[in-house]
């Protein structure tokens, strides 16, 4: 009875104690990934970037430009094939002129491509404070992903989405990700890969990042980054569509 009491003792004080020795697992490797893209300290200097690159989407490669803030607003301007893609994001809603959708004026996001754009809208990655942003984060099991065996974190933003993000075991960057992506505003599961890491003014980004989705593959390969730009915040505010701009009189 005795030694039933104890393995009972013991098996109680492991699901005590494990949630804690996770988070003190969680905590470390999420430190050792942001010193891996150059610090806090050198991030808390950065207001603003502009990423610009090569998008290549449909087999197509055109320019591509995006602004992001340290608040969580986003632009862009890109192309899907042929057509020219508008984008835009003020950190809770946002925009897009999409001819793709056979759309030619400004909409607003669908309710499955604000998820998106909060993704797109990352500074550099989702766990640079994530408490304070109310995401949660759980430490998985290792998974071998192209013969390494990864870390795996699970992520849960505040708006209830979860993410698994694989880190390198050695340089604790970002090897891939999977979440929830929209394909002409439809919700698919994507898998996003991140490689050519370089260093700009102290800090590390990825300057390859490939999406796929469905039969979709997307990659974007980035020429220039600059930082702390000055922003012209009416850039994500939602235009007029001619036919307004017309009936702009009646105000």
């Amino acid at each position: 009875m005795r030694l039933i009491k104890n393995q009972i003792f013991v098996f109680i004080t492991l699901l005590c104690i494990s949630p804690i020795i996770n988070a003190q697992n969680v905590d470390e490797i999420i430190d050792k990934h942001i010193k891996a893209h150059g610090g806090v300290e050198a991030w808390e200097n950065i207001e603003s970037m502009k990423v610009s690159g090569r998008f290549t989407a449909f087999s197509i490669e055109e320019d591509f430009f995006a602004i992001k803030t340290k608040e969580g607003q986003y632009y862009s301007e890109l192309n899907l094939g042929k057509h020219k893609v508008l984008e835009a994001f003020n950190c809770n809603t946002g925009w897009t002129i999409d001819p793709w959708q056979e759309i030619l004026y400004p909409r607003e996001l669908k309710k499955a491509e604000i998820n998106v754009f909060y993704q797109k809208a990352e500074f550099f990655t989702p766990f640079y404070k994530y408490k304070e942003r109310g995401f949660e984060v759980q430490l998985l099991d290792n998974e071998d992903v192209d013969g390494i065996e990864m870390i795996v974190l699970e992520l849960t933003r505040n708006n209830g989405k979860e993410e698994k993000w694989y880190l390198d075991p050695e340089t604790y960057l970002e090897y891939k990700c999977e979440s929830n992506w929209v394909d002409f505003a439809y919700p698919v599961p994507a898998e996003t890969y991140f490689d050519d890491f370089r260093t700009v003014n102290g800090v590390v980004l990825p300057f390859f990042i490939e999406r796929t989705f469905w039969q979709r593959d997307r990659i974007l390969q980035i020429e220039n980054i600059e930082f702390n730009i000055n922003v012209d915040e009416s850039i994500f505010e939602m235009p007029k569509s001619d036919h307004m701009k017309w009936l702009s009189f009646m105000v």
